[in-house]
């Protein structure tokens, strides 16, 4: 079972494609949590990191498309908003890469990554929604 259910948050922006993505992150994200209790927890946060940075590449840069196709005004501010989290990803990354990742450490980056991206989701991509609702 999963710490975060998608069903039990308001964070549909009613764009299928978009909410189908965020609810891919959060999948990833939840393997953080069901990590937790590996044995050799590096070599697990390696791989489940990896795969959260390639789809926050791509999510990411899905989403700036299409809102730059739109006549959302704050792409570029929306552009430094998704930096914030696709650097504290890769400084994660780097951690595991590294080996200096605890199980301990799980419920941290856990935390963090749910919370930003509940958060962003909420008060940040909400607002460009009403400019993509006529276009997706």
């Amino acid at each position: 079972m999963s710490l975060f259910n998608w069903e039990e948050f308001n964070l549909s922006l009613g764009i299928p494609s978009i909410d189908d993505q965020h609810k891919k992150l959060f999948s990833i994200i939840n393997k953080l949590y069901e990590s937790s209790d590996s044995d050799d927890i590096n070599e697990v946060l390696k791989g489940i990191i990896s795969e959260l940075l390639d789809y926050t590449n791509y999510h990411f840069s899905t989403e700036i498309e299409l809102i730059s196709q739109s006549e959302y005004p704050d792409v570029t501010d929306h552009k430094a908003a998704h930096n914030v989290f696709t650097q504290e990803v890769i400084h994660y990354k780097k951690l595991a890469d590294e080996n200096k990742l605890k199980t301990s450490d799980c419920s941290m980056i856990f935390n963090y990554l749910i919370k930003w991206l509940s958060m962003h989701i909420d008060k940040i991509d909400r607002n460009y929604a009403p400019y993509l609702e006529t276009r997706v």
